[in-house]
């Protein structure tokens, strides 16, 4: 259950609705609402998502959990271990589904993301081990909530 005075993170991809689609879908949202965004949320600026009713619109966000530590909040996954070697070859294609130049590099600091819709699973460790969490709607099918992150990071 979402509080109304609850801090909720939309982890990007949140409408590919119209301005008045949009705005009824963040109204029914409880709590306080900040974006990070993502590839899909071009379609307004800042100041509309914040119109729309965003409290704060951010592309990274750097946020301290009580008893965990530091925790990144990004759309996007880390750039997975073997980037360095494709990079060139991805560059080269002009494939833009990679969006690598909004991926943030593994330098161990747990991580909370969307953008992959069909895995990894919510909970996992990249090949460095270090511990991410997927909250993709279309993996988990709700909000996931603060004390399954917290449980997750801290095991």
């Amino acid at each position: 259950y979402i509080a109304k005075g609850d801090v909720v993170y939309v982890i990007g991809d949140f409408s590919f609705g119209k301005y008045d689609e949009t705005k009824a879908l963040v109204e029914k949202l409880n709590g306080v609402k900040v974006l990070i965004r993502g590839n899909h949320d071009s379609r307004f600026t800042t100041g509309t998502f914040i119109k729309l009713g965003f409290s704060d619109v951010y592309d990274n966000l750097l946020l301290k959990i009580s008893g965990v530590g530091k925790v990144v909040l990004s759309h996007y996954p880390y750039h997975p271990p073997w980037y360095k070697q494709l990079w060139e070859r991805i560059r080269r294609s002009g494939y833009k589904r990679w969006y690598t130049q909004f991926r943030l590099n593994d330098y161990g600091m747990p991580l909370i993301h969307g953008h992959n819709h069909s895995g990894p699973s919510n909970f996992y460790k990249t090949n460095k081990g270090t511990k991410c969490v997927n909250v993709a709607w279309d993996i988990a099918k709700r909000p996931i909530s603060e004390e399954e992150i917290i449980t997750f990071l801290k095991d």
